[in-house]
């Protein structure tokens, strides 16, 4: 039946009106004047002489059995009309006397079998219950039909008509139904009203008598088209204590309409259903049935395949009644009343729904003893769940987490079950149950549809209402569906034990549990695939169950599979030829976010085999990020391809076979040839000897030990930055190629692959055996472009000489082989007569990086001009590219000319002199010689030490010596010697002699600070700018406090607070703090070459506060950690004192002169190293930002919680233990605490911890 549909005029007239009333005359189809019998006696008698109208006798008249002309003329009268002529009749009571008033059949009423209206209401005292007792009832009924002198089998009242109505009765105590409705014709009927199996409770509402139960079903049906209750408070039955609630039975039982009723505390099923097209609840505001306490199901439905299209909708099944009214209402369903079995049982019967696309479908199926919905049967197919919620409720903004269902929230055992349908509307949200969420169990549970649900999470999709094991749990059954490539098909599966466990017992053989898919879902996020709401254990779990599918490589099929402990599981041996495929594991659909598994991304353990990480097509690798464990973790079995897998930021090993001889980090160390025992056979990597951008491709060599005579694929990879180990993690893959091994087993290769590495960046590889065992990643080569060029672009060589050798160097990546051409050529020599030609390639070996080239030089004892010889380079090989100089220029000196040089290799000067004289020399007067100098850097610098000097120097005839100077400035600080590079170029004629580089060495003069303390012109007053004081004894200022200004972009402020006033020239002068903060670069880790250095723009003093305010020229990072170093052994005028000079006390340990060092960050998520070397994760979550500061030995001194949410906030924390530590770390100070929910490990001690609420300084700041 239509859920708002009515199948009679009478019902569609009553529904229209939406409330009956007593006494109520209604017009009918034929224009007849109603009959109006009146039960005037509680009696059940049959005597028509006498005084009074029974309930029998009324029944008769209608039915025509009993004519008014038998009946006493007396009470004639008490008849209008003329009984079973009209369309329908009416019964009507008036039985003398105040309150309840009860009929004791002895015998079996007559069946009804005209259409009448039996109207209880009309009795004195009756009302019914009234609207705003909502999920309440407070109707007061006084008529009873009592049927404890009725006899065995024996129904209360017996309907044979259609279009009757019957309301406003109690209906108790008889050995068969309370009402029977049966007969073909006996459609169109309508009861409301009514206490059947027990009576009411004008007080409360809810505390309805037991022990007057109907032995058989409160309400039995077998004809079609009844409606039984209504949506108005008013119109609802109160259906309890029977053996059965409802029965709905045989081929002619559809249509029927059960409407907002309470069908309680029957002793076997609430609604038991087997015939079809029948609806229980309605999908309009108050048209659900509460069916709750009932000895076995709550709603049963069987009979087999001809049974089927029965609609369960908008009913609340398990939960109790509302308590009260008013402000004080608590709502219904929000308490539990649980039924002893299933919430739902479909048996045997197919093609029926659960729930509605309509809102107000929407069933609570909650605290039931064992499933909330068990589908089973071999004919149970073609079923549908949507729009339901189960295992919890929320009404009024109130939850009810305490109403799970005691076993699995949805069981299917049979075939084609749809639960969801990828529509907004048709969301189940299962969550809570103590069992599984969804359970797909046995070999006939196949062809299931699981989309678009939310399952462990509250219908939002941002709370855990995790159920106790599994969100989905699929046993032995195989060729289901979880999710979909559409985004509406998406499942949210998460705050469960699992996430998904597809397991094959054993029981049905080994193809038990395959053909799974699984794709699109979000797996330990919340609905926005954001939030970390991780599944307790692992996200998807692979149990001996063979070729299933995770992911696809379609657009829409990756699922997100974060947030959990290991992402991915596949274990046991019959764990064969599963596919992972297109999935973000432990990070977003971005791959940008930080969402990680706490463990492994995914893990093959227990001698799984044969399965696909991955594929050969690009578009099914998936990307596993930011997992604090491996990325991939094989620990057990073979044959497990890994490929074109983006693969990164994870805090272990990209990918590890677990086995053979393994580093501290995890690598495994490859063996001569293959294959071995072990995790993937223990299959070898290729070493990478060089990489190098060539063009729009990368140059890469390498080589490879493995089976003998065999082909292996080969795929290259490239990352942003190199692990610790030294090995791999492959973000982006550059492309694949195959080698083939010879007799003994090696291979090497020199190929480029179609993307261009950038320099600086880093790229690995992995090897596949042709059974599909992939390698661990290999070593990490970065890519540094080679350039080949002439060592010089001139050279000189006296005529004299026999031979000129020219120098061609290698710059850049020095690990390949590479091979470049050269020759000779042009110039004013001639070749033969001056020297001898030459060409040819010139090879350079791994590692080397200068070659010579050998040019035979002839004299042909002529006076004449320098002449000169071009040289050039060509076809660089193997990823090498013609650097600068690529020509060369060798000129051959006629013997005649003379050569100028330094007059002494070293130079030596005070930094007090001014100025250094340096003297330059020629061999010979014959002639005018220019030549250049220049000084560089070599440990001085130019502007601070010297001042940089550059110019020709010009030798008359005749002179041999010439000098120049170079300014000296001293640095009034004691810093050590220093450097000055000098350099002689370009001499107009003649060559450079030996030597024509020197260095010029500035004696440091230190700093004299004579007498101690510079006196302090204005006693009384602090000094403006004392020089420190060297007496250690004195006590210094002490770094009292230290915080964080967060603001647009990070951190862009650091507020320091001294224990007593500075000198303020001293305090606002950036280089007492170093000029920089040192911040850490990728890897997380400061003292690494990836760190990097953010200048302080400012340092503001507020003597009134004692703080100081460092603000760097860009925001720090959030997440990330930063160094900062106070000077605290001053010079002069740099580092930090208090206004008489004393030095800063940094260590805090009463000696003054220690430099104070923090490592600190701000952020919602930190991963660090403490002194152990144990691996720290700190994570808050909903709302608020951290703040920790830490020593320079690892250890968090202080943590501190600023703009939490009270009541949300989450901070979680955990220990990795290291090969070195100890698996437990401390923190110092924990304060902000206040309504923050604390989540560390028991890894974690905090000495001290402070329960306020704090806010963190936000600027920009003013001081």
């Amino acid at each position: 039946m239509s859920q708002n549909r009515l199948r009679s005029p009478f019902a569609r007239d009553r529904h229209r009106r939406a409330v009956a009333l007593p006494l109520q005359v209604e017009a009918m189809e034929r224009r007849q004047l109603l009959a109006t019998i009146i039960v005037t006696t509680a009696l059940d008698e049959n005597n028509p002489a006498d005084l009074t109208i029974s309930l029998r006798e009324a029944i008769s008249l209608t039915n025509g059995t009993l004519a008014v002309a038998d009946l006493n003329p007396l009470v004639q009268s008490q008849v209008i009309g003329t009984p079973s002529t009209s369309a329908q009749d009416s019964i009507e009571f008036a039985i003398p006397g105040i309150g309840l008033q009860t009929i004791f059949p002895t015998s079996a009423l007559p069946a009804i079998t005209h259409p009448v209206n039996i109207n209880g209401y009309g009795q004195s005292g009756a009302a019914a219950n009234v609207p705003e007792n909502t999920d309440i009832d407070r109707a007061m009924l006084t008529v009873r039909i009592d049927g404890s002198l009725a006899g065995a089998a024996v129904n209360g009242l017996t309907i044979n008509s259609r279009n009757s109505v019957v309301s406003g009765l109690e209906i108790v105590n008889f050995q068969g139904h309370g009402i029977e409705i049966s007969g073909a014709n006996s459609e169109g009927n309508w009861l409301f009203g009514n206490f059947i199996g027990t009576s009411t409770d004008p007080t409360n509402g809810r505390n309805f008598p037991t022990g007057l139960s109907n032995g058989q079903s409160g309400l039995y049906i077998t004809s079609s088209n009844n409606r039984v209750g209504g949506n108005n408070p008013g119109l609802r039955n109160v259906i309890a204590g029977n053996q059965v609630g409802v029965t709905i039975s045989g081929a002619g039982g559809t249509g029927n309409l059960l409407q907002n009723n309470y069908i309680l505390d029957n002793v076997n099923q609430g609604v038991l259903v087997s015939s079809s097209n029948n609806t229980i609840g309605e999908a309009l505001v108050g048209g659900g049935n509460i069916i709750s306490g009932n000895g076995t199901q709550g709603v049963k439905v069987t009979g087999g395949p001809d049974v089927q299209g029965n609609l369960i909708v908008g009913n609340d099944i398990g939960t109790d009644m509302g308590v009260g009214t008013g402000a004080t209402k608590r709502p219904k369903g929000l308490d539990p009343r649980p039924n002893g079995a299933e919430g739902i049982l479909i048996e045997n019967s197919p093609n029926n729904t659960i729930g509605s696309l309509i809102a107000a479908g929407k069933n609570v199926i909650a605290a039931n003893q064992a499933d909330g919905v068990l589908i089973q049967g071999a004919a149970a197919t073609g079923n549908r769940l949507l729009n339901n919620w189960i295992g919890f409720n929320i009404s009024n903004n109130l939850e009810s987490l305490f109403i799970p269902n005691n076993f699995d929230g949805i069981h299917i055992k049979s075939a084609n079950t749809l639960i969801g349908d990828g529509s907004v509307a048709g969301i189940n949200v299962v969550a809570n149950n103590r069992k599984h969420g969804i359970r797909l169990d046995g070999p006939g549970a196949t062809g299931t549809q699981i989309r678009g649900n939310i399952i462990g999470l509250n219908p939002g999709g941002g709370s855990d209402f995790g159920n106790t094991l599994d969100g989905i749990h699929v046993e032995d059954a195989a060729n289901n569906l979880i999710g979909g490539t559409n985004p509406g098909d998406r499942n949210t599966i998460s705050g469960n034990n699992n996430g998904i466990v597809i397991l094959n017992t054993g029981t049905f053989g080994p193809g038990a549990a395959a053909g799974n898919i699984i794709q699109g879902n979000f797996i330990g996020t919340g609905t926005d695939g954001v939030s970390d709401l991780g599944n307790a254990v692992d996200g998807i779990i692979l149990r001996n169950a063979p070729r299933n599918t995770i992911g696809g490589d379609v657009s829409g099929a990756g699922n997100v599979i974060a947030g959990d402990n290991r992402g991915v599981r596949i274990s046991g041996p019959g764990a064969l030829g599963n596919l992972v495929q297109g999935n973000f594991i432990g990070t977003d659909q971005t791959g940008t976010a930080v969402i990680h598994n706490k463990i492994d991304g995914i893990i093959i353990t227990d001698g799984a085999s044969s399965n696909t990480i991955g594929g050969a097509r690009p578009s099914a690798g998936n990307t596993i990020a930011f997992n604090v464990g491996n990325g991939i973790r094989v620990e057990s079995g073979s044959d497990n391809v890994l490929l074109s897998n983006s693969i990164y930021s994870n805090t272990q090993l990209g990918i590890n076979l677990v086995g053979g001889i393994e580093d501290p980090f995890g690598v495994t160390a490859n063996s001569p040839g293959g294959p071995h025992v072990g995790a993937n056979r223990l299959q070898n990597y290729p070493i990478l000897t060089a990489v190098a951008p060539s063009g729009n491709s990368t140059f890469v060599q390498g080589t490879f030990s493995g089976t003998p005579n065999t082909s292996f694929t080969v795929q290259f990879f490239s990352s942003l930055a190199k692990e610790l180990s030294g090995f791999g993690q492959g973000k982006t893959l550059l492309g694949t190629s195959t080698l083939m091994t010879d007799a003994s087993g090696n291979a090497t290769f020199a190929l480029n692959v179609p993307v261009a590495v950038p320099s600086g960046q880093f790229v690995t590889a992995t090897a596949t055996d042709p059974t599909g065992n992939t390698s661990e990643f290999s070593n990490s080569m970065p890519s540094v472009p080679v350039t080949i060029q002439f060592g010089s672009p001139t050279f000189s060589i006296g005529e004299g000489a026999a031979s000129a050798t020219i120098t061609i160097t290698r710059s850049g990546g020095i690990g390949g082989a590479v091979a470049v051409s050269f020759a000779t050529g042009g110039g004013t020599a001639t070749a033969g007569s001056d020297y001898t030609p030459s060409s040819g390639s010139i090879f350079f070996n791994p590692g080397e990086t200068i070659k010579t080239v050998t040019i035979p030089i002839a004299d042909d004892q002529l006076l004449e001009a320098n002449e000169t010889i071009f040289l050039t380079l060509t076809n660089p090989t193997n990823g090498a590219t013609l650097g600068s100089p690529d020509t060369a220029v060798l000129t051959i000196v006629d013997n005649e000319q003379s050569a100028v040089q330094f007059n002494a290799a070293t130079f030596s000067v005070n930094e007090r002199a001014g100025t250094a004289t340096i003297t330059v020399t020629r061999n010979s007067g014959v002639g005018t010689l220019t030549v250049g100098y220049l000084t560089s850097n070599g440990t001085a610098q130019a502007g601070t030490n010297y001042t940089s000097a550059s110019g020709q120097l010009t030798f008359s005839a005749g002179q041999t010596t010439r000098t120049f100077t170079v300014p000296i400035l001293n640095d009034n600080l004691a810093s050590g010697d220093k450097v000055v590079n000098l350099t002689l170029v370009n001499p107009s004629q003649g060559i450079l002699g030996a030597p024509s580089t020197a260095v010029l060495t500035i004696q440091d003069s230190g700093v004299v600070t004579p007498g101690g303390p510079t006196p302090n012109p204005n006693p009384g007053n602090p000094p403006t700018n004392p020089s420190p004081n060297p007496n250690r004894n004195q006590p210094g200022p002490l770094v009292r406090d230290f915080h964080l200004v967060v603001g647009t972009g990070g951190v862009t402020g650091i507020l320091l607070t001294f224990s007593e006033p500075l000198d303020p020239v001293r305090a606002r002068n950036v280089a007492s703090y170093g000029f920089v903060v040192a911040s850490a670069g990728s890897d997380g880790y400061l003292g690494t070459p990836d760190d990097f250095s953010v200048p302080l723009a400012s340092a503001t003093y507020n003597p009134a506060s004692l703080q100081v305010l460092l603000t760097p020229a860009t925001p720090l990072r959030l997440n990330s950690f930063t160094q900062l170093v106070i000077n605290g052994n001053p010079s002069g005028t740099v580092g930090v004192t208090n206004a008489n000079g004393d030095l800063l006390d940094g260590d805090s340990n009463g000696v003054n002169g220690g430099a104070y060092s923090a490592v600190f960050g701000a952020g919602n998520r930190f991963f660090y190293s403490d002194r152990n070397g144990d691996r720290v994760s700190l994570r808050l979550s909903q709302g608020g930002l951290m703040e920790l500061r830490r020593g320079v030995d690892g250890e968090a001194h202080q943590l501190r919680l600023v703009q939490t949410v009270a009541g949300r906030s989450v901070l979680k924390g955990s220990v990795k233990r290291a090969r070195t530590g100890d698996g437990r770390t401390s923190i110092g100070d924990l304060s902000g605490t206040a309504g923050v929910k604390i989540r560390l490990n028991r890894s974690i001690r905090v000495a001290k911890l402070s329960a306020t609420s704090l806010q963190t300084p936000r600027g920009p700041y003013s001081l």
